[in-house]
């Protein structure tokens, strides 16, 4: 289900199409026969004994626009809820975005990137209260959540830090 293509014409500009619960397939299915292109970023979940494919974005997928096509045709399409817009023009999503999700597809899923960080490195704090400390990093997980080791006060601590408020030590 990641992509519908008709065409190979490279598209400049993408509309985020919010579709009805569950319906992405159904949405892109009747989008390809009004020959659009759509693309629905896969990721790949842990089930209880499997895994399975799911949208990056549940409930949204893309539509690629040429200069010569309308949008407005979409509006009514089977499985499509609305188009995402503000001020009454369609909000358009820059084709590099595109282009980058789809780069770091394999096997029909976007991939996360590899964390920069690792258990056991020093790192320093770089935002909220936590400020300026050094610490160690014991735990990562999915959330882009990293808990973190440090003394405060004399005592050791664990913190829940979100990785953009981490910074390495060039060590």
């Amino acid at each position: 289900m990641s992509e519908v293509r008709l065409t190979d014409t490279a598209n400049k500009a993408w509309l985020a199409v919010n579709t009805q619960p569950h319906r992405e397939a159904l949405a892109m299915e009747n989008l390809k026969r009004q020959e659009y292109i759509s693309y629905c970023p896969m990721v790949r979940k842990r089930m209880v004994r499997r895994e399975v494919l799911r949208p990056m974005f549940s409930g949204y997928i893309f539509v690629g626009l040429d200069p010569s096509q309308r949008w407005h045709p979409v509006h009514s399409t089977l499985g499509v809820r609305r188009i995402l817009s503000f001020g009454g023009a369609p909000s358009l999503v820059a084709d590099g975005f595109i282009q980058a999700l789809k780069a770091r597809e394999i096997d029909g899923a976007v991939i996360r990137p590899a964390h920069p960080y690792e258990i056991g490195q020093k790192v320093r704090v770089t935002a909220g209260p936590f400020d300026g400390i050094i610490a160690s990093i014991v735990d990562m997980n999915e959330a882009d959540r990293i808990v973190v080791l440090f003394e405060l006060l004399g005592t050791n601590a664990k913190a829940n830090i979100d990785i953009r408020s981490l910074a390495s030590l060039d060590m």
